[in-house]
């Protein structure tokens, strides 16, 4: 059972790192067009 939850709360920590990561990302390629266009 602690295994189990383990998992998840790792799952769910990894998932929200990506996203975050996945954010950062998008925004940095926004910046980088903004000024290319500018």
């Amino acid at each position: 059972m602690l295994s189990v939850s383990a998992k998840l709360e790792a799952e769910a920590t990894s998932k929200a790192l990506a996203v975050r990561i996945r954010r950062k990302r998008e925004r940095v390629f926004i910046v980088v067009i903004m000024l290319v266009i500018a």
